[in-house]
C-alpha cells in the first residue's frame, strides 16, 4: 500500500499474560477557553486650571442695554460732566451700585493681604457611580449624625474645624578654625541632655522628630539656611522647625488621638564638623517656620540667615542673639503666579474704576477703587496666590465703557470682556494656580454607616460645610481644583470597623495618597500635598555664544507643550554699566510673527556670523550682541509693563570683562555656556542661576567658538534628518523576542532593538534619529503573533514615512526600504506558487518609491525579467514616481519543469539601488489539476478559482464563513481549507466542497493531505457536475496524511469532499491541502496481499507484471525466530543471545515445547493421550501464570528497529488453549504492540483481541490473533517509535 511518510516511531511486540482486569482511558486532548479583557487606558495632561468660574448667567450686568447713540452730550475733556467723577465716590456709593455679596469687602477695602497662604477656591464637583451592594442597617445612618456625635470619634485637632465646617540638603562648607575643646560635642548629647536647654513649647516636636515635614515642589520656594558656627562648632547644633505641621498618633491603649503642632525636619539635630560656615538648601511649602540653633555651653556663637530664591532675607541673627537655644522665625509665603490686567476705557474714562476681587479671601486687593487718568489703556502685572479672583468695574454713568482681559504669564487669556459687557456693575472671574485632584471614594455595603470630607491644613478648615454621605455603595470620584498646601481626606464609620477604601491622584494620574477600608476604624484622615506641577515650565535662554569676531549667538528654549509666540517677549540689554542701575537701555524685540515650536529653540545670531552658527539661525536682524559684559534680560511684557523672566548678566553695574558662571571667570565673554538639560524654567536671579561652581550652576562652561550644539536642546541639534520609530504590541505583551534593525546601503547598523516592554498596549517611541541623506533598510524579525506587531516612522515634521500595523506574520522577516531625500525602490513580493506545468497565471508586482524629502524622485526606465518561467512588462514606460508613487509591473508565469522555480525581474530606474533584481517564486506540478490554496485569503475571500462551496445543514450567513462552511485558514503561514464541528457550540458540521471541472486525459488518481483525529472525510465524483458517486471515506487519524484515491477513467470529472460527522462528536476541525490529480504510472500496485480462504495477509509472495517482479510483500521483516525454532529460544535484556526476552527478566513461567509433548493436566487421557500439534515447525512457545495469588504479568517480547509514522503495521499470532489445560478466570493472554518514543518514553499500545475463557476453543486448533495498527501520533512527536511485541500466556 502506498504510504506517506511524515516522521517515525520505536515500538515493541508483546504478547502479555495477566491476571486482572485491564481497562484503557484514551483522553481526547483539550483547551480551555481563554477569557483576556482588554481595558482601555486614557492619557491624562496635567494642566493648570484657568478657566473663568463664573459663566455669563452668573454675570450680572445691571441696568439697560447699551444705546450706541445716547451720547449726544459734551465731548470728554469738556468741563461739563453728566455725573459726579467716580474718583469723588464714598463707600456708600459703591455699595449702592454692587452686589450684596460685595459689601464686606467694599467696608473692609485695605485689609487685603496678597501674600499670606488662604483656604483654596473650591472646584467644581463631579461623580461618577458604579455597581451598588446590599446590606442590613447596623447603626442609624450617619448623616443624621449631630455635630456631637463627630466630636465624639473625632480628634481633638479637627474640633476646632468641625465646630467651624464651611530631602537631603545641599551644603557648600566654606573657611575652617581650629580652637581647644570647652564642653562634650553636642553631637553626643542625649535627648535629655537637649531637652534640658529647649523650651517646653519645643520639646515635644523635639521627642517625636520624624522627617514628616512638608517640602516643596518648586524652584521659587528654594529656601537657604546659612549657618556660620564660631570655633566652637562641637557646642552648636541646629534644625529646622514648622510651626504648623501637625504629628497625630493614634494611642490603641487608651483609644484616644494625641495631636502634636509642630515638628522638625531633621530626625536628629544637624552638628557642624568644622568651624566653616555651611549653606543648605531647602525646598519648603507655604507656612511658618523657624531655624533652632543649641549651645551645649550656653554662649551662643552661631550666627546665620534665610534667603528665599530671590535672595531676599527672610530672617538672620548673630552668635550673640541667643545662649543655650535661639529659634528665628521666618515666612514662606505661597507660590505667586504673574497675571496681567489690560483694561481700556472708553473717553468718558472718568465714571469708570476698577479693583480686583480675591473670591477665596473675600476681599480687595486695592485699598480704593483704582480710577484712570485719561482714555489710554493700560496694562498692571500682578503676582497673585493660587485661587479665584474677578476684576470688578464700575461706571457711574451706568453704560458700562471699559474693555478687558486678563492673561497669564504664558500669554493664555483667563478672561476677556467688551466695553457692553456690563451697565453700572460688571464682575469678570479667572481663577490662577489651582489643580486638579481627583478623590475615589469606594464604601462597602454599610455605606449608610459612612461619611467624609476634605480638610484643608493651611486653612484648618472643611472643604464641606457637612460631611458628604454616600447614597449606595457604589463608589464615587470627586474632582477638586486645589491650590498648592496641606490636605487629608477625613473618613468616619459610625459603627466603628471602617470600610471606605480611597485615593487621591493628580491630573497626570500619579497617586498622592491611597487606603483600605481597614486603615482606619472609626476616624481616618489620609494626608496629601498639593504642589506647584514641577513639569509647568516656559521660555528661558538655553545657549550664549561669545566667540571670535561676529561669532556671536544667543538660544531661547521653549520646553513645553504648546508653541510660544514671541510678540509678548522682548530681550532686553544695557551695554556696559547701566544708564540708571536695574533699568535696561536697549528695548530689543523678535522679528514679527516669531515663534518657538514645542520642544523647539530660536536662535538669534549675528548676521555675518560663520556659516555654522547661520545655519541654526532664526533671525539675523539684531546686530549688538555682547562682547561679554553686557546684561540681556529675557522680559514678558511690554516696554513699560514688563517681568524679566530669565537673565544673562544683570543690570547692576560693570562686571569687568564679563560675568563669572560655574566657577569660571569671565565666562560671558570667549566662552559658550549652554543651560544643563535639568533646567526647564527661567530664573529671575542671575547670580543662583550662574552660580559658583560646576555643580550648584545652571549652566555649563565651553571654550571659545563651541557651537556644536546651537540650534538644539538639551541635545545636539539634527542637522540630517530626523527620523522617529514608533512601535506598540496590540495585545500588550511584547514582541517575544522579535526585533528590529535599521542599515544604511553599505549594511551597517545604524541602530536596532527589541520592542516594547510587556504589560502595555500604548505606542512607545523607539528610536529618535538623525541620519544623512541616502537609502536605508529597516528589517523587523517576528517571532509567535506576527500579526500583534505595529510600528511606523515619522520625519521631523510629523509625516509618516512607513507603517506596517498588523501586517507581519509569524516567526517571518519583513523588510521596508526607505529613502531620505533620495528615491528608494520598494516592491511587493510575488509567488505563484503551485501551477500545473504548461499552464500560466500572471500577477502584478507594485513597485513603489519609498524615498521622501526634496530629491526623492524616481523614473522607471524599464523592466525585463531572467530566467524561462516568467515574462514581465509594464505599461507607460518611462514612468515618473514621486517620493510616494508607485507603478505595476505584470508577471506571467509558465511552468515547463517539475519543482521550484527561482526567477527574477529586473527593474532599472534612476534611484542609487539602479537595477534592482526581485524574486519571484512558484513551482511547477506534473498533474493534470492542483491546489494548493495559497496564499491565505481570510473569509468571505477564497484562495482559490472556480471552487463550490455547499452548505448543506443551512447555518451559514454567507459562504464561505468561519465555522459553519469549509472556509479558509492560515495554518504555520500555509493557506488550507478547514471544516469545523463543535456541537457545544452549535457548530455542526455538514459541508461540502466541490473542485472545479478537472480533465483526466488518462488513468489518474486523486491525492489529498488532511488533519484531524478519528474523523472520516467522504470523496466522490460527478461526471455531470449535479450526481455524485461514493470514491471513498478516508479515516482521518493523523498529523498530515496524504491520502491517494484512484479515480474512475473518465474525461472529465468534479470531486467533492464532504465533511459530516456523527452527531455529538464533539469538538474538531478538519484540514484539507494539496489537492492534486496525477496520471497513474502503468506499474501502480497498491495494497495487501491476501489469502482467499483465511481473508488474512500473505507475506513473502512476489508480484509480477509481464514476467518481471515489481515487489514482494513483507513477512517477518521485523521479527527474529518468529517461530521459536531458535534453541535459544527466549533470554533477556540482560542477555544478547536470542530474539526473544522475558519480563521480568527473573520469571520462568514458559516452556519451549516441541511436537508431540503431552498437554500438561492431561484429564482426558482416558480416551488417549492428549499432546502439542504445533501450526509450523517443530516447536512453540508455551506460558502459564505466575501463581502469586495477585495480578501478575508476564511479558515475552521482542525489540525491533524504528518505523516511520504512517507506516501500516500487520502482526498476527497463532495461539491456542486446550480444553485439557485451558485459560480460566481473570486470566487472558493478547498481542499487542508498544510504542515508545527515542527516549523509551512510552507512547502506547496496540492490544489485538484477548484470547480468555469465553472463547471455547478446540483443544488442537490454532486461532488467529491480529493487529492491523499505525504509530501513534503525539503533541510533540519523536522523529521515530519503537515497538515491542510481547505474548503471555496464564
Amino acid at each position: 500500500m502506498l504510504q506517506t511518510v511524515k516522521s517515525s516511531f520505536l515500538f515493541i511486540i508483546i504478547f502479555t499474560m495477566f491476571s486482572a482486569v485491564f481497562a484503557a482511558d484514551n483522553n481526547a486532548d483539550t483547551k480551555q477557553p481563554e477569557t483576556i479583557i482588554h481595558k482601555a487606558g486614557i492619557q491624562v495632561k496635567s494642566a493648570l486650571i484657568n478657566d473663568g468660574v463664573y459663566s455669563r448667567q452668573q454675570l450680572d450686568s445691571q441696568g439697560n442695554p447699551i444705546d450706541e447713540n445716547r451720547r449726544t452730550g459734551t465731548a470728554p475733556g469738556a468741563t461739563q460732566y453728566r455725573t459726579a467723577p467716580i474718583s469723588t465716590w464714598t463707600t456708600e456709593d459703591y455699595i449702592n451700585a454692587s452686589p450684596n455679596d460685595r459689601r464686606n469687602a467694599l467696608l473692609n477695602m485695605g485689609s487685603y493681604q496678597s501674600n499670606v497662604s488662604r483656604h483654596s477656591q473650591r472646584g467644581a464637583t463631579i461623580i461618577g457611580e458604579g455597581g451598588e451592594k446590599q446590606s442590613e442597617l447596623r447603626t442609624a445612618p450617619i448623616n443624621t449624625w449631630t455635630k456631637e456625635q463627630y466630636l465624639n470619634i473625632t480628634p481633638t485637632v479637627r474640633h476646632n474645624a468641625i465646630n467651624k465646617m464651611q530631602k537631603e540638603p545641599l551644603v557648600a562648607p566654606g573657611g575652617e578654625t581650629n580652637v581647644e575643646q570647652r564642653t562634650k560635642p553636642i553631637g553626643d548629647y542625649s535627648q535629655e541632655e537637649l531637652l534640658n536647654i529647649t523650651p517646653e513649647h519645643r520639646q515635644k516636636a523635639l521627642t517625636s522628630a520624624s522627617r514628616s515635614f512638608r517640602v516643596g515642589g518648586r524652584s521659587h520656594n528654594n529656601t537657604t539656611i546659612n549657618l556660620d558656627p564660631d570655633s566652637y562648632y562641637y557646642e552648636a547644633s541646629w534644625n529646622l522647625y514648622d510651626s504648623t505641621a501637625q504629628v497625630i498618633v493614634y494611642d490603641s491603649t487608651t483609644a484616644t488621638w494625641d495631636t502634636t503642632y509642630g515638628a522638625y525636619y531633621y530626625s536628629a539635630n544637624q552638628t557642624f564638623s568644622s568651624g566653616a560656615a555651611v549653606a543648605v538648601t531647602l525646598n519648603l511649602l507655604p507656612g511658618s517656620y523657624s531655624v533652632d540653633v543649641w549651645d551645649s555651653y550656653g554662649d551662643g556663637g552661631t550666627s546665620g540667615s534665610v534667603v528665599d530664591a530671590d535672595e531676599t532675607t527672610l530672617v538672620s541673627w548673630t552668635g550673640s542673639s541667643y545662649s543655650s537655644f535661639g529659634q528665628f522665625g521666618f515666612t514662606v509665603n505661597p507660590p505667586q503666579f504673574d497675571v496681567t490686567v489690560n483694561l481700556d476705557p472708553d473717553s468718558y474714562y472718568y465714571e469708570a474704576s476698577w479693583n480686583l476681587y480675591d473670591s477665596t479671601a473675600a476681599a480687595y486687593y486695592y485699598s480704593a477703587a483704582q480710577t484712570f487718568s485719561s482714555g489710554a489703556a493700560i496694562s498692571v502685572a500682578l503676582a497673585l496666590a493660587g485661587g479665584t479672583y474677578s476684576v470688578d468695574v464700575w461706571d457711574s454713568y451706568g453704560d458700562g465703557g471699559t474693555s478687558g482681559s486678563v492673561a497669564a504669564a504664558s500669554g493664555d487669556a483667563l478672561v476677556s470682556w467688551t466695553s457692553y459687557a456690563y451697565s453700572s456693575f460688571g464682575q469678570f472671574g479667572f481663577s490662577i494656580g489651582l489643580f486638579e485632584n481627583t478623590i475615589t471614594l469606594d464604601p462597602d455595603s454599610y455605606y449608610y454607616e459612612a461619611s467624609w470630607n476634605l480638610y484643608d491644613s493651611t486653612a484648618s478648615a472643611y472643604r464641606y460645610a457637612t460631611n458628604q454621605t454616600f447614597s449606595s455603595s457604589a463608589a464615587i470620584t470627586v474632582t477638586e481644583h486645589l491650590a498648592a498646601g496641606h490636605y487629608s481626606v477625613d473618613v468616619w464609620d459610625s459603627y466603628g470597623d471602617g470600610g471606605t477604601s480611597g485615593s487621591v491622584a493628580d491630573a497626570n494620574g500619579n497617586e498622592l495618597v491611597s487606603w483600605t477600608g481597614s486603615s482606619y476604624s472609626s476616624f481616618g484622615q489620609f494626608g496629601f500635598e498639593v504642589l506647584v506641577p514641577s513639569d509647568a515650565p516656559g521660555l528661558f535662554f538655553s545657549e550664549w555664544i561669545e566667540g571670535s569676531s561676529y561669532n556671536k549667538a544667543i538660544e531661547l528654549y521653549n520646553p513645553t507643550e504648546d508653541t510660544i509666540w514671541l510678540d509678548n517677549y522682548a530681550f532686553p540689554n544695557v551695554s556696559n554699566a547701566p544708564t540708571t542701575t536695574g533699568e535696561y537701555e536697549y528695548w530689543n524685540t523678535f522679528d514679527a510673527d516669531a515663534y518657538v515650536l514645542p520642544g523647539g529653540v530660536f536662535v538669534l545670531a549675528h548676521p555675518d556670523a560663520d556659516s555654522v552658527i547661520l545655519q541654526a539661525a532664526d533671525m539675523t536682524s539684531f546686530n549688538y550682541f555682547s562682547n561679554g559684559d553686557d546684561g540681556f534680560g529675557l522680559a514678558k511684557g511690554t516696554e513699560s509693563s514688563y517681568t524679566v523672566i530669565d537673565w544673562i548678566g544683570d543690570w547692576e553695574g560693570d562686571p569687568g570683562s564679563g560675568w563669572d558662571v560655574a566657577g569660571v571667570s569671565a565666562a560671558t565673554k570667549d566662552h559658550t555656556i549652554i543651560r544643563k538639560a535639568d533646567v526647564i524654567w527661567g530664573n529671575s536671579s542671575w547670580s543662583s542661576s550662574a552660580g559658583t561652581d560646576s555643580i550648584d550652576s545652571e549652566w555649563t562652561v565651553h571654550d571659545q567658538n563651541y557651537s556644536t550644539n546651537l540650534g538644539g536642546h538639551p541635545d545636539d541639534p539634527c542637522w540630517g534628518n530626523v527620523l522617529v520609530l514608533w512601535g506598540r504590541d496590540s495585545f500588550g505583551d511584547g514582541w517575544h523576542g522579535g526585533g528590529y534593525e535599521l542599515t544604511d546601503a553599505d549594511g551597517n547598523v545604524v541602530t536596532e532593538g527589541f520592542g516594547p516592554p510587556s504589560g502595555s498596549t500604548a505606542w512607545t517611541q523607539f528610536e529618535d534619529l538623525c541620519v544623512a541623506d541616502g537609502v536605508y533598510t529597516l528589517t523587523f524579525n517576528t517571532t509567535s503573533f506576527g500579526s500583534e506587531i505595529q510600528y511606523y516612522m515619522t520625519n521631523a515634521v510629523g509625516d509618516t514615512v512607513l507603517s506596517c500595523i498588523g501586517c507581519m506574520a509569524s516567526n517571518s522577516t519583513y523588510t521596508n526600504a526607505l529613502g531620505v531625500n533620495a528615491p528608494a525602490v520598494q516592491v511587493s513580493s510575488l509567488d505563484f506558487n503551485g501551477l500545473v506545468l504548461n499552464d500560466s497565471e500572471t500577477g502584478e508586482l507594485l513597485v513603489s518609491n519609498a524615498g521622501w524629502g526634496a530629491a526623492a524622485a524616481m523614473t522607471l526606465d524599464s523592466v525585463s525579467s531572467s530566467g524561462a518561467s516568467i515574462s514581465v512588462s509594464a505599461t507607460g514606460l518611462p514612468i515618473s514616481l514621486g517620493a510616494g508613487g508607485s507603478a505595476s509591473v505584470s508577471v506571467t508565469y509558465s511552468p515547463t519543469m517539475a519543482g521550484a522555480n527561482e526567477d527574477y525581474v529586473i527593474l532599472t530606474h534612476s534611484g542609487p539601488s539602479s537595477p534592482d533584481s526581485v524574486m519571484v517564486s512558484g513551482f511547477g506540478v506534473d498533474a493534470y489539476f492542483y491546489e494548493s490554496f495559497d496564499p491565505f485569503v481570510a473569509a468571505p475571500g477564497l484562495p482559490m478559482n472556480g471552487w463550490t462551496i455547499l452548505d448543506n445543514n443551512g447555518d451559514a450567513d454567507t459562504i464561505p464563513e468561519q465555522y459553519k462552511t469549509w472556509y479558509p485558514y492560515n495554518y504555520s503561514s500555509n493557506g488550507v481549507m478547514v471544516a469545523t464541528s463543535v456541537y457545544g457550540n452549535g457548530y455542526w458540521a455538514d459541508e461540502t466542497m466541490i473542485t472545479p471541472l478537472m480533465h483526466t486525459p488518462d488513468v489518474a488518481k486523486l491525492t489529498f493531505k488532511t488533519y484531524d483525529y478519528g474523523q472520516y472525510l467522504d470523496v466522490a465524483y460527478s461526471v455531470d457536475g449535479t450526481t455524485f458517486m461514493d470514491l471513498a471515506s478516508v479515516y482521518v487519524d493523523g498529523f498530515w496524511q496524504q491520502h491517494d484515491v484512484s479515480l474512475p477513467e473518465v474525461d472529465s470529472l468534479w470531486v467533492s469532499f464532504t465533511f459530516d460527522p456523527d452527531s455529538g462528536s464533539g469538538y474538531t476541525y478538519l484540514y484539507l491541502d494539496d489537492v492534486k490529480v496525477v496520471p497513474l504510472p502503468s506499474t501502480y500496485i497498491e495494497g495487501f496481499v491476501y489469502d482467499q480462504d483465511t481473508d488474512l495477509a500473505l507475506g513473502g509472495v512476489s508480484v509480477r507484471l509481464n514476467g518481471t517482479e515489481l515487489t514482494t510483500t513483507g513477512e517477518n521483516a521485523l521479527f527474529l525466530d518468529s517461530g521459536f525454532e531458535d534453541s535459544s529460544f527466549v533470554g533477556s535484556y540482560l542477555t544478547t543471545t536470542s530474539g526473544w526476552w522475558v519480563y521480568p527478566p527473573e520469571l520462568t513461567n514458559f516452556y519451549h515445547t516441541m511436537e508431540g509433548d503431552l498437554i500438561y493436566n492431561d484429564t482426558l487421557g482416558a480416551n488417549g493421550e492428549n499432546t502439542v500439534s504445533v501450526l509450523e515447525g517443530d516447536r512453540a512457545l508455551k506460558m502459564w501464570g505466575q501463581f502469586t495469588g495477585a495480578e501478575n504479568y508476564t511479558s515475552i517480547y521482542q525489540e525491533t528497529g524504528a518505523v516511520e509514522e504512517g507506516t501500516e503495521m500487520y502482526i498476527g499470532a497463532w495461539a491456542m488453549t486446550a480444553m485439557d489445560n485451558k485459560i480460566t478466570g481473570g486470566n487472558t493472554f493478547f498481542v499487542a504492540v508498544n510504542y515508545f518514543d527515542a527516549g523509551w518514553a512510552w507512547l502506547s499500545d496496540a492490544p489485538c483481541n484477548q484470547l480468555s475463557m469465553l472463547v471455547l476453543l478446540h483443544r488442537v486448533v490454532f486461532h488467529h490473533l491480529v493487529i492491523d495498527e499505525r504509530p501513534p501520533r503525539r503533541g510533540q512527536r519523536p522523529d521515530k517509535a519503537h515497538p515491542r511485541r510481547n505474548r503471555q500466556p496464564g
